[in-house]
């Protein structure tokens, strides 16, 4: 890839071509190629930067007679991801440019922060007075996604949703509340193999319904190494969870819970007390270009399906006023508006998160249909597509360990933030694919 300049750098009178090149292992060089010499590249070599010091995407050249000795000089402008704007200069000296870098930068005073300071974790909201406290320990509720338990309660005050596969290549729903407090959670399932691997990056309080014999034993296993702590009837707190008949609901779709009961159940387990939730990486809060935060590069995104079986196929809609994602859900016959039934809010996603990664069907049966259960890689890394802002930046996702949250690059290497708001992520197989336009 390459971006040109015109000017007159040995001072002939006669416009020079000066090029900044990208070569694909990602080093960089700027090339003269003088009217003199017939525009001929003479200096194959010419200005040479490493592997990614100097980044081409967010780079650009311009041309102009800085020290007013009537040729032509060269300038890179770059937008670091940092915040800050770096300035180089390449002076002219006749047939040849000389490289000075940085000779100017954003002051320290006047850089605005790219990442979000001062937020929350999990959806990167600015933390305001009065609020809960920041420390107290996520609720990762598991939701069930059968369309006998839609429409869900609750899913519009959680920080990040989770769409995950689960036997027979349904879905469900991890839920995790931090900044807020639902009065009506449901409806609440049983666990699965990937809530294991999700739950100890919020180093959350997972409920669910229950388990079989084999989950269960994980799960405890899991509690008593201090991955994440539990609440379940199974485990013992069935008082913080009811049935009811809400639209018609019958067993097992009908099982309900709250904020204030799940929070009471936690603390009775030992997890009431301070943790330190890892943040994900959203941009600081208020309006920004759409391009910023690793989407140099990225492409329109209108509408987006996620090639779920028919009767939980999901389409997104950017609304380009609120830019947020609408989300629908098809109940096998026509797609119908996500909306939360315990306040009527339309669920709208600034971000959505596309995971892809190697999805086992294992011989291990949780449901009491005999469908075997799914497990899934979810540490190393693999492909990811992230999308907000109306537009689709594909890219890298990163994780070193279970208790780490999630890191996403784009094609360029560089880090891709998140909006604030909700983010709904969906862990696909790695031979799915995503369709936008």
């Amino acid at each position: 890839k390459a971006r040109f300049v015109a000017g007159d750098v040995d001072g002939d009178k006669r416009s020079d071509i000066i090029d900044f090149y990208d070569y694909p292992d990602g080093s960089s060089r700027v090339h003269l190629m003088l009217a003199a010499d017939g525009h001929a590249l003479r200096d194959v070599i010419g200005v040479a930067w490493p592997i990614g010091a100097m980044p081409w995407l967010p780079t650009q050249i311009v041309a102009g007679d800085w020290n007013k000795d009537g040729k032509a000089d060269v300038a890179t402008v770059t937008a670091g991801q940092d915040g800050v704007t770096h300035v180089g200069l390449l002076t002219s000296l006749g047939r040849a440019l000389q490289y000075a870098p940085d000779a100017w930068t954003t002051p320290a005073a006047e850089v605005r922060a790219l990442g979000c300071v001062n937020c929350w974790p999990l959806n990167g909201m600015p933390l305001l007075a009065g609020q809960p406290n920041p420390h107290r320990r996520p609720l990762a509720v598991k939701i069930d996604n059968a369309p006998a338990a839609r429409p869900h309660y609750g899913i519009s005050q959680a920080d990040m949703v989770w769409e995950l596969l689960v036997e027979g290549f349904i879905t469900r729903l991890a839920t995790y509340y931090h900044s807020q407090d639902p009065q009506t959670i449901g409806a609440v399932r049983s666990v699965r193999f990937s809530d294991r691997y999700t739950t100890p990056m919020v180093r959350g309080s997972l409920v669910f319904s229950g388990a079989s014999q084999l989950m269960e034993g994980l799960v405890r296993g899991d509690i008593a190494s201090g991955l994440y702590v539990g609440v379940s009837p199974q485990l013992g707190q069935g008082n913080a969870f009811y049935r009811s008949g809400v639209d018609g609901k019958v067993v097992p779709h009908n099982l309900f819970t709250s904020s204030a009961a799940l929070r009471s159940a936690t603390s009775e387990v030992g997890g009431g007390g301070s943790v330190d939730v890892p943040a994900w990486d959203f941009l600081a809060s208020g309006p920004h270009p759409a391009t910023v935060g690793g989407f140099l590069g990225s492409v329109g995104a209108g509408t987006l399906t996620i090639p779920y079986r028919a009767d939980a196929l999901v389409r997104y809609d950017y609304d380009a006023n609120a830019n947020v994602y609408l989300r629908y859900q098809s109940n096998g016959a026509r797609y119908v508006l996500e909306v939360d039934a315990a306040n009527g809010a339309w669920i709208m996603a600034k971000n959505i998160v596309i995971i892809r990664t190697d999805v086992i069907v294992t011989n291990v049966v949780d449901d009491a249909g005999g469908a075997p259960s799914l497990d899934m890689r979810m540490i190393g890394s693999g492909p990811a597509t992230i999308f907000r802002d109306g537009l689709r930046q594909d890219g890298t996702w990163s994780r070193a360990n279970l208790v780490d949250a999630f890191t996403f690059t784009n094609l360029y290497g560089h880090k891709m933030y998140l909006s604030p708001g909700q983010t709904w992520v969906h862990v696909l197989p790695m031979d799915w694919q995503v369709y936008s336009n």
